[in-house]
């Protein structure tokens, strides 16, 4: 009769992880299909998208700029960070890939960045912690507050846009 307890116990433990298993894909699936969206574009539509978001944080630099090309190492604008942080709600990027002819919009909550292990690689590169300031963690994100954190155009291949909101 123990035995058979134990059986029951855990089928019962092996089918509620199954659904837990399922249940992560499913929000998976549905995070991205809210989140991520792709699709084909021109080079004016998407010189337009960049423009129209541009446009609205005109005379205010992004933080984050690569002054001498894709080559060139990131140069973060840590004077811009002011001593009170704003309440962001998410990072959203904007990529247009020149060679496919495609435009991606990424909308990553806030929250989540928060939970990024505390910092945020801007150079894209692995390195160590201590590297040379590149890495902004999202508390320093949030003192930058709503405005564009990198704009970066590599001719011939493509755009990057990140917006923090």
């Amino acid at each position: 009769m123990a035995v058979n307890r134990w059986v029951w116990i855990a089928a019962g433990a092996g089918a509620f992880l199954v659904l837990l298993i399922v249940a992560l894909i499913g929000f998976g699936v549905y995070y991205v299909g809210h989140h991520v969206h792709t699709g084909p574009a021109t080079l004016a539509e998407a010189q337009r998208q960049f423009d129209e978001i541009r446009s609205h944080y005109a005379g205010r630099p992004p933080l984050v700029e690569f002054t001498g090309g894709a080559e060139s190492e990131p140069v973060v604008h840590r004077e811009a960070l002011t001593n009170t942080e704003a309440n962001l709600q998410s990072l959203d990027v904007l990529v247009w890939d020149n060679r496919q002819g495609r435009l991606v919009r990424v909308s990553i909550p806030f929250w989540l960045v928060r939970l990024s292990n505390g910092r945020f690689n801007v150079s894209g590169a692995r390195l160590p912690s201590e590297f040379d300031g590149t890495h902004l963690t999202p508390a320093e994100l949030e003192r930058y507050g709503p405005g564009l954190l990198l704009d970066f155009e590599q001719p011939g291949h493509g755009r990057v846009l990140a917006l923090l909101r």
